[in-house]
């Protein structure tokens, strides 16, 4: 027959032989490659191979031309020459009956018969001569039908024996793999020995591997079957393994353990990962061996964790029917007869299975030899008790609510052991828990209980208890964190893995956003919790609102928490009798009458703060009660009789609890005292302490107190006493017992920060935790705003600030404007600071006092010229901006005891004026710029001052007939001030448009007096004007005052921080601020003018004397005005 011509993008080729020349080389050929018969049979079958109705050019008559139509099977005919072009598409390929070995001739091809051709010619033979047998083909078939019974057989046998290992086991049997790579979970021997038996026998009946292939290897021989230079297996002499062959590898712990020869410790791990091409490998070990040998590569998870084929154990009857054999004959007809003991005996063993030393037969045959040797059916003593659950419940004091709840878990446990020993299939069930409580409420005693219980009730597999914090499980840099958490969850697989400070995982944005660390981190638990929740408990614990808004804000964790846990906090009830279990447990007893009622005193105190450590409060003070009773003891005022009894003497005091030992027992008045001036600060602090002791005596008489806002803010420039005067408030706090502790806690804002990741977070919490029950510092809190973690750091100190609130004083310190514009961006802060405390610079009397303090501490004495010298020091730099107040006076003191020191006089002690340093030299070591007293200025510069900052001085008499003014001096000082004024400070509760009106031309005064007098004004005039624009701004656009109208465009807020500029107000406001500041400047030059003759006398009393006092102003005014209209 001559078919039609065929495309030559069609894969084939062309048979010339008659029906009775296949069926003679049908009958005569000889196949010994048994992989080709079996593919030219799958071929046939499939009808992967089929005639065309085509010619073929130049093909002899008679002959079939034969294509291959889908890639399923012929994909398996590897480098075939009728598949990747190498014969000649435009005429096919040819076989007569010359070829009657069916070979191609092509040197790529790895059959020994062509297996299209032989399908082809099976093909032929059915078409050709239909009721003709073929010997060939029947005995392919019939080798299929065995393999295929075996295969049927195999996973019949094994998945009665097997757990969820259906998919592995129909890989293993399947004709179409050629080869595999699984992992067998034998956690005893009752199978292990007939699995791998079956398996090799079933591999070889299918063809893949010779029979008697069989390599059982312990892992560590696969390292020494490298060769090591050339990173080849010695045995293949390539990079693979045997193939056709069944490699049993066992003893995976010892491969796991071996840290030397990691370069070829690392080839084996991925050779292993790579098992193609007739290569077949079952590793076999307990699961945990097991699971840690998966962790060494991920591609073992996607090859032997999805080939995973776990063995179950021998089932109880069967055990039991063993033990009956092995019984003796008394014995047995005794068990026999007891129509329940067949029933207790399975239930024992199917619920202490894996606790018991032998599985199996060997299980049956040791239970058998005790009942024999005691004469009769007793079995041993059950895993598990609910006496021992009970035993160890009665050792918790208080915490009913959770004893019950620990109680119905038990019940469920106990419950699912024993259905699922009887063979119920119940659904997966959800063990993870939370458990939310204050410190020391007993979260980790009870955690480690329920760890027990399940591992011995037989719901874990390992007696595993890993106890770790949130921030054990966060990486310290990207991609760090899933390994890490990962490895957490490794070492606790198979049993409990407790979370304490879970909530810590929800932690706030930083610079490298921690938080999304914390979301890796519990994305990597949810896979644990989920998809290892047969392997694996997970306990959740921390305080209950963070442990709220964590589950909250977690989903994923919420639905798979099965049981909740709330430890509330101790009762001073339940406080009293762990205080005497604990006692007694030491061995002690103690004077109850005495004690009790001072140690409920101290537990009702405490109790009332959250930093109080319940359980954990009462460990420490039986610990430091043991301490006192041992010391007093040792110095023989306990008497013999007394020695293992504790007296009122022996409890420690609030002091000897915290390990106080500077406290100053006295109101703030007394601590205050020695600091020099404040005398305004130290009334507020005194009013403080008033608030908070009628605070605290409200709590300690049964009123419900809220709780205090003790956050303060430090306002001034350096040296003026701040973090002294802190300490004192922290002093004062804890004596009026506001707060359970004196600690002091100073930071700056450097401190709290920090690159790494995470890293600002865990500064700022053992920050808190150090200065918990007292005072935390923040000097140059403001710094916080210049850093990309500031953010992070403020939330999380307004968090402690809000959850510690009454118990934990966050006090902030730094520059004036600094701090406002710092608090006012961080509306979380200001709303939770309760005190503010300016720190005014201190004056030239103040710096005085505060440097002859000093010295005479140190025992010096001075002479009235060393302290002219030193006075005139002070004056002359007491105005630089941010000169150091005190810390200026340590500077001076450090120098004249420098000078002192290269003196000659006999008394070291005394100083004198050649030991005070120079103005002049003192210039040149400050760090800020100064104008030292060398530098020229001239006598008309000098009057110019004068008459600028009389100006002042005579508007305010002019305009309100009385002066808040303290001096008025023309000294030159190192600030670079050639004169000022200085008032009295004083505050105005309702200020009016008059007030406005005359403060603003006083201030526009000296710039008025400069027009009258020069024709023009200098630049000096810079700080008056500022003022008094700010004044004009809030006259027209803050009250309206101003006959322009009544919008405000200026709040409070805005105005007291300053953050309105100019431009920002509309044009029409600004035009009216400038005529308000005109007028203000005429009714100055009007005001001076009106008193010329008392303004240039003023002038020049003022040039005579340099300095002028308020009193004298007054005086001379009411002198010389009043001569002055005498005259008119």
């Amino acid at each position: 027959m001559r078919a039609p011509g065929r495309p030559s993008s069609q894969r084939g080729l062309v048979m010339a032989m008659t029906g009775e020349q296949i069926s003679q080389l049908l009958s005569s050929l000889k196949v010994s490659d048994t992989a080709a018969l079996q593919l030219a049979c799958e071929l046939y079958r499939a009808h992967d191979a089929e005639p065309l109705d085509m010619d073929i050019e130049s093909a002899p008559d008679g002959a079939f031309a034969y294509h291959l139509k889908t890639d399923s099977i012929t994909r398996r005919l590897g480098d075939c020459a009728l598949l990747n072009g190498a014969l000649e598409r435009g005429r096919g390929v040819v076989m007569g009956p010359a070829h009657k070995d069916l070979r191609c001739s092509h040197r790529s091809c790895g059959f020994s018969v062509c297996p299209v051709a032989l399908a082809a010619c099976f093909a032929l033979h059915e078409a050709l001569l239909p009721q003709s047998e073929i010997p060939l083909l029947a005995e392919a078939e019939g080798r299929r039908a065995r393999r295929t019974r075996a295969g049927r057989q195999f996973v019949e046998k094994w998945e009665a024996l097997t757990v969820d290992s259906e998919r592995a086991l129909h890989l293993l049997v399947s004709e179409r793999e050629n080869d595999f790579a699984g992992m067998v979970v034998a956690d005893d021997d009752s199978y292990r020995a007939d699995f791998v038996s079956d398996v090799a026998d079933l591999l070889a009946t299918l063809g893949k591997i010779e029979r008697g292939s069989v390599r059982k290897v312990r892992a560590m021989s696969l390292i020494n079957q490298v060769d090591q230079e050339k990173f080849t297996f010695i045995s293949t002499g390539d990079e693979n393994l045997r193939p056709r062959t069944l490699y049993v590898i066992d003893r995976l712990g010892d491969f796991v353990s071996f840290n030397r020869a990691d370069l070829i410790k690392d080839y084996v791990i991925e050779r292993l990962g790579r098992i193609v091409d007739d290569r077949y490998v079952l590793l076999v070990g307990t699961r945990a061996e097991l699971m840690r040998f998966a962790g060494l590569s991920s591609a073992f998870h996607f090859t032997y964790e999805l080939n995973r084929i776990e063995l179950g154990y021998m089932t109880p009857d069967r055990v039991f029917d063993h033990y009956l054999e092995d019984l003796d004959q008394p014995l047995r007809d005794e068990a026999l007869r007891d129509a329940t003991f067949r029933d207790r005996f399975c239930s024992f063993v199917a619920f202490n299975a894996d606790a018991l030393p032998f599985k199996g037969r060997e299980l049956a045959d040791y239970l058998a030899k005790g009942s024999n040797a005691a004469g009769r059916l007793d079995l041993p003593r059950s895993r598990y008790q609910s006496s021992s659950l009970e035993e160890m419940l009665d050792e918790i004091v208080g915490l009913d609510d959770v004893k019950e709840t620990v109680r119905r878990l038990e019940r469920f446990a106990l419950f699912r052991k024993t259905a699922e020993a009887r063979g119920a299939k119940l659904p997966p069930a959800n063990f993870h828990m939370l458990f939310t409580g204050n410190p020391g409420t007993g979260k980790t005693t009870v955690a480690r209980m329920v760890a027990t219980m399940l591992y011995k009730i037989g719901i874990t597999r390992q007696n595993v208890f890993k106890e770790v914090t949130a921030k054990d499980l966060i990486g310290e840099y990207v991609g760090s964190t899933a390994p890490k958490t990962a490895a957490v969850v490794g070492e606790a697989m198979g049993g409990v893995l407790f979370i304490d400070e879970a909530y810590a995982l929800a932690g706030g944005k930083g610079e490298l956003s921690g938080a999304d660390y914390g979301a890796e981190a519990v994305a990597e638990l949810i896979k644990a919790m989920e998809d290892r929740r047969d392997e694996l408990v997970v306990i959740f614990a921390g305080y209950e609102k963070e442990m709220s808004d964590f589950i909250e804000t977690n989903p994923g964790i919420s639905s798979r928490i099965g049981y909740k846990f709330r430890f509330a906090d101790y009762s001073t009830d339940e406080l009293l009798q762990i205080f005497r279990r604990d006692l007694a447990v030491a061995g002690f007893d103690y004077d109850g009458d005495a004690i009790d009622p001072v140690l409920r005193e101290t537990f009702d105190y405490h109790r009332r703060f959250r930093s109080f450590g319940n359980g954990r409060f009462v460990g420490t003070l039986v610990q430091k009660a043991l301490v006192k009773h041992s010391n007093r003891a040792a110095q023989g005022v306990v008497a013999p009789e007394d020695t293992m009894r504790l007296s009122l003497e022996d409890v420690p005091t609030r002091q000897e609890l915290f390990d106080i030992q500077d406290w100053q027992p006295r109101p703030a008045r007394e601590l205050l005292a020695p600091l020099v001036g404040m005398a305004e600060l130290k009334e507020k602090i005194s009013e403080l302490e008033r608030v908070v002791s009628f605070h605290e005596s409200g709590n300690r008489s049964g009123l419900r107190m809220p709780p205090m806002n003790l956050n303060m803010v430090f306002t001034g420039n350096p040296g003026t006493g701040k973090t002294t005067v802190a300490r004192i408030i922290g002093q004062v706090l804890y004596n009026v017992g506001v707060v359970p502790t004196n600690r002091f806690v100073e930071v700056e804002a450097k401190d709290l920060t920090s690159s790494l990741v995470g890293g600002s977070s865990r500064a700022v919490e053992e920050r808190l935790k150090a200065a918990a029950g007292g005072v935390l510092f923040i000097d140059e809190a403001y710094a916080l705003l210049e850093t990309s973690a500031g953010a992070e750091v403020i939330a999380q100190l307004v968090k402690a600030m809000e959850d510690h609130k009454g118990e934990l004083s966050v006090m902030f310190a730094g520059y004036e404007a600094e701090m406002r514009r710092f608090i006012d961006l961080n509306p979380g802060l200001a709303s939770r600071i309760g005190y503010t405390f300016h720190f005014e610079d201190y004056g030239t009397d103040e710096l005085e006092e505060i440097f002859e303090r000093k010295m005479t501490s140190y025992g010096f004495a001075l002479s009235d010229e060393a302290r002219a010298a030193t006075r005139e020091i002070f004056r002359y730099f007491h105005n630089v901006e941010r000169f150091g107040n005190g810390r200026f006076v340590d500077k001076v003191v450090q120098e004249v005891i420098a000078r002192r020191s290269e003196g000659s006089s006999d008394d070291p002690a005394a100083i004198g004026a050649g030991d005070v340093p120079s103005i002049e030299s003192l210039c040149k070591t400050v760090s800020v710029p100064v104008l030292s007293p060398d530098d020229a200025f001239s006598d008309e510069s000098l009057r110019r001052v004068a008459i600028h900052e009389m100006g002042h001085a005579t508007c305010r008499l002019g305009l309100v007939g009385e002066t808040n003014i303290m001096v008025v001096t023309v000294e030159r000082e190192a600030s670079g001030s050639l004169g000022y004024v200085q008032h009295k400070a004083s505050a105005t509760d309702m200020p009016t448009a008059v007030y406005f009106e005359n403060r603003i031309a006083e201030l526009m005064g000296g710039m008025a007096a400069e027009h009258l007098y020069y024709g023009d004004y200098s630049a000096g005039n810079s700080s008056d004007l500022r003022m008094a624009t700010t004044l004009a701004r809030d006259y027209v656009a803050r009250y309206g005052m101003s006959p322009a109208g009544y919008v405000q465009y200026v709040d409070d807020a805005s105005a007291g921080s300053g953050r309105t500029e100019l431009v920002d107000l509309p044009r029409e406001v600004r035009d009216e601020m400038n005529r308000v500041m005109g007028e203000a400047f005429s009714r100055a030059q009007e005001t001076i003018k009106a008193h010329r003759e008392t303004f240039d006398r003023l002038v020049e009393v003022l040039l005579a004397e340099r300095t002028i006092s308020g009193e004298r102003i007054m005086a001379l005014w009411s002198e010389l005005s009043g001569k002055e209209g005498d005259a008119r």
